[in-house]
C-alpha cells in the first residue's frame, strides 16, 4: 500500500501541481506517509538547507493527504502566526487553487447550469490509485482549510463523520493552541519552537490518535527540542527517522542551487554562523547570549555620570584625581574574529575606584576618517585627569594609529598596548572581561544626565544581544549578529577591562619613542 500511495503522491505532484519532487524530498515523504497510513505515531526529523524545498515538500504532502485521506486532521505550527499562515498555509492554498484552475481548463472549462443551491460538482483527477475527486472547501479561512467528507468514506480515517482539515497556528508561548486533535503535526522552523510549548501544549493534541510528528528546519543552538528529537531518533530511543540534506546534497540535483549557495557564502562568509547552520547544517554547540541582561543592569551606578555628560569642567582635573583610567580603543575595519564587517570606531573609558572599575565614558565614530578620529581620541586621552592604561585593537590600521598616538602623547602618563584581535586573543579578552564582570569588579555610570543623553542606549543594546559561541579548548567567539547591529562599543569596553589588568603605568620617556615616524592619514 505504501508504494502505491507514494507513486500516487508522485503523480499528484507532477500532474496536478506541476511540481517534480527531487529524491531528497521523496525519501522523507515516504517516511511520513508510512507513519500516517499505518497510524504508527512515529517522529520524522528533516534537516534541509535553506531554499532547498522544505516548504514545498510540506505543502505538497499536506494537500495530497487532505484530498486522498478523508478525515485526516493536520496541525501546522511555526514560531509565529505570520510564518505559519504566510509561508505554510498560503502555499497549500496556492497549490490547491492552481490545481483547480488546471483541472477546470482540462475539462473544457464548461459547466452545466445548476439549480439554485445546488453545489458545484467536484473536479476529478486520474491517478494511479484511481480517480481523485477534488471538492470545494467547506471552510476556507486565512488560517484554516476544511474539505467536506466524501459520500463513500475510505482510507485509515474513514470512520469519522467530518472531512479533512488543516489548521495553521502560532507556536508562541501565549498563543491559543488547545481544542484540536491531530493525526499529523508539522513543526516548521522547528529550531525556533519552544521546548515547553511543544511538550506541554502541542504534542499532547496527538496523543489519542497516534499522531505522526514531523520536525523540519535548519540547525541553530543545541539547547532546543529539535536537536533533542534528532539525537533521540539517532540513539534509537525515539521511534522515527532522521533526514539531513545540506547544500552539498542538494547541488547534484539542482546545479543552479550551487550558484545561489556560492553567492550566499560570499555574502555571509563560509565561517559565519548563518552559513554554517542554514546551509552547512552544522549545529552550534554552546551558542547563547553572553550576558544575562537583567543581571548586567544591576551593575549600574545611578549616582555616577559619564565624564562627557558632566557640567563643563567637572571631572576634568578639578579636585582629587583618581588613581588611574583604563581605555579600550576599537578601530573601524575588518576583524577576523568577527562574523561581519564593522564600520565604527569606538572607545570606552574606565575609572579605577579602589579594587573596582567604573565605565565612565563611551565615544563612537562612524567610518574610517582616521585623521579626525586621531585628533578626537588624542584630545580625550589628554583630558583624563590621571594615569591612563590603554589597549588598542591593532588589527589592520591599529599598528600605525597606535604608533602615532604614542608619539603624540609622549611625556604624559599614558601607556598604549597594541593587541591584534585574532580568534584566540579575542576569546581571551572576552573570557577575562566576563570574569571581572561576574566578580562585580566592573560597573557602569548610569546617572540621570547619562541616561538622558542616550549614550548608554546603544551600549546596552549591544550588551543585550552579544552572543557567545563555545569553541574547542574552552575558547569562545563573541559578537553581535549581523541582523542585530554592531559590537564596537562592547569590544571597546572589553578592551578597556583588558587594559585595566595591567599595573599602573609610568610616564613614557621621549627616548623610548624617538624612532617612531610621524604618520598622517587621509
Amino acid at each position: 500500500m505504501l508504494e502505491e500511495c507514494l507513486n500516487d503522491f508522485d503523480h499528484f505532484c507532477r500532474d496536478a501541481l506541476g511540481r517534480t519532487l527531487r529524491p531528497y524530498q521523496m525519501a522523507p515523504a515516504r517516511a511520513v506517509l508510512s507513519s500516517v497510513l499505518g497510524r504508527e505515531g512515529r517522529t520524522i526529523a528533516i534537516l534541509m538547507a535553506r531554499q532547498a524545498g522544505k516548504n514545498e515538500l510540506l505543502a505538497c504532502l499536506a494537500l495530497w493527504m487532505l484530498l486522498r485521506l478523508p478525515g485526516i486532521q493536520v496541525g501546522l505550527y511555526a514560531p509565529t502566526l505570520p510564518q505559519a499562515v504566510d509561508i505554510g498555509m498560503r502555499r497549500v492554498k496556492r497549490h490547491y487553487r492552481r490545481m483547480v484552475t488546471k483541472l477546470a481548463r482540462a475539462s473544457g472549462g464548461r459547466a452545466r447550469r445548476r439549480k439554485p443551491g445546488e453545489a458545484d460538482p467536484p473536479l476529478a483527477l486520474d491517478l494511479p490509485l484511481g480517480v481523485l475527486l477534488v471538492p470545494k472547501p467547506e471552510v476556507d479561512r486565512q488560517d484554516f482549510l476544511e474539505f467536506p467528507p466524501p459520500e463513500k468514506p475510505f482510507g485509515p480515517f474513514a470512520g469519522r463523520e467530518g472531512g479533512s482539515m488543516i489548521g495553521a497556528h502560532s507556536g508562541e508561548k501565549d498563543a491559543e493552541k488547545e481544542g484540536y486533535t491531530w493525526d499529523l503535526i508539522l513543526y516548521d522552523e522547528a529550531q525556533d519552537l519552544d521546548r515547553a510549548v511543544i511538550d506541554e501544549e502541542i504534542s499532547p493534541m496527538g496523543s489519542s490518535t497516534s499522531a505522526t510528528e514531523v520536525f523540519i528546519g535548519t540547525p541553530y543552538r543545541i539547547d532546543c527540542k529539535f536537536y533533542d528529537v534528532i539525537q533521540a531518533i539517532k540513539d534509537g530511543t525515539l521511534p522515527g527517522e532522521c533526514f539531513e540534506y545540506s547544500y552539498e546534497a542538494v547541488i547534484p540535483h539542482v546545479p543552479e542551487y550551487g550558484r545561489f549557495v556560492e553567492k550566499k557564502a560570499r555574502e555571509l562568509g563560509r565561517d559565519s554562523i548563518a552559513f554554517r547552520t542554514q546551509y552547512g547544517l552544522e549545529w552550534v554547540h554552546g551558542l547563547g547570549l553572553f550576558f544575562e541582561f537583567d543581571l548586567f543592569r544591576t551593575l549600574a551606578r545611578e549616582e555616577e555620570e559619564f565624564l562627557s555628560c558632566m557640567p563643563s569642567g567637572a571631572g576634568q582635573g578639578t579636585g582629587p584625581s583618581p588613581a588611574s583610567f583604563a581605555v579600550g580603543i576599537d578601530l573601524a575595519g575588518d576583524d577576523p574574529g568577527r562574523t561581519g564587517r564593522t564600520d565604527y570606531t569606538a572607545i570606552a573609558v574606565l575609572r579605577r575606584d579602589g579594587d573596582a572599575w567604573t565605565l565612565m565614558d563611551l565615544h563612537q565614530w562612524r567610518g574610517k576618517e582616521w585623521e579626525r578620529q586621531f585628533h578626537d581620541i588624542s584630545r580625550i586621552l589628554r583630558s583624563l585627569p590621571g594615569r591612563v592604561q590603554a589597549t588598542i585593537d591593532a588589527t589592520g590600521m591599529g599598528d600605525p594609529f597606535s604608533d602615532r598616538l604614542q608619539k603624540a602623547l609622549a611625556g604624559r602618563p599614558i601607556s598604549i598596548e597594541r593587541l591584534k584581535l585574532t580568534a584566540a586573543s579575542k576569546s581571551e579578552v572576552g573570557l577575562y572581561a566576563e570574569q571581572e564582570i561576574a566578580g562585580e569588579r566592573v560597573f557602569y555610570a548610569a546617572g540621570p544626565r547619562t541616561r538622558e543623553s542616550g549614550k548608554l542606549d546603544e551600549f546596552l543594546r549591544q550588551v543585550r544581544w552579544l552572543v557567545r559561541e563555545h569553541l574547542r579548548d574552552k575558547a569562545v567567539r563573541w559578537y553581535v549578529s549581523e541582523e542585530k547591529g554592531h559590537d564596537d562599543l562592547v569590544c571597546a569596553f572589553f578592551l578597556a577591562i583588558w587594559a585595566a589588568r595591567r599595573s599602573p603605568v609610568r610616564r613614557t620617556p621621549l627616548a623610548e619613542i624617538a624612532t617612531v615616524d610621524a604618520i598622517r592619514y587621509g
